[in-house]
């Protein structure tokens, strides 16, 4: 009987958020120009980051729909978003990138980072 194949170590760690993301979306950062056109929707974004976890740039991975909800995601990700840096096995600081959501919501509590 053969031994199960032992899955192989990670490689390291991703970068990863410090504190809330939801608190990068301040409630005042609904777009007056999408919350008067009704324009609701989630976007997908990803951000490419340094050794330090600085952003260095964000992609939209999924549209919400709205080219306005989208830019204002990235706009907000990049001046509020602080990560701590991905680690390579060893434990050295590396470049990584991380993925999340956004869900624009016109309702109560106006917006949601997932």
């Amino acid at each position: 009987m053969a031994n199960a194949p032992v899955p192989a170590a990670p490689a390291g760690t991703p970068p990863q958020p410090i504190g809330r993301v939801a608190e990068w979306f301040p409630a005042d950062s609904y777009p007056p120009k999408a919350r008067a056109k009704s324009e609701e929707g989630k976007t997908v974004y990803a951000v490419d980051l340094d050794a330090q976890g600085r952003v260095l740039r964000c992609n939209i991975v999924q549209s919400s729909g709205s080219d306005l909800l989208d830019s204002t995601t990235c706009t907000q990700v990049i001046s509020n978003g602080r990560f701590r840096p991905a680690r390579d096995a060893g434990g050295k600081p590396v470049p990584g990138r991380y993925q999340g959501s956004m869900r624009w919501q016109l309702v109560e509590g106006a917006a949601s980072a997932e």
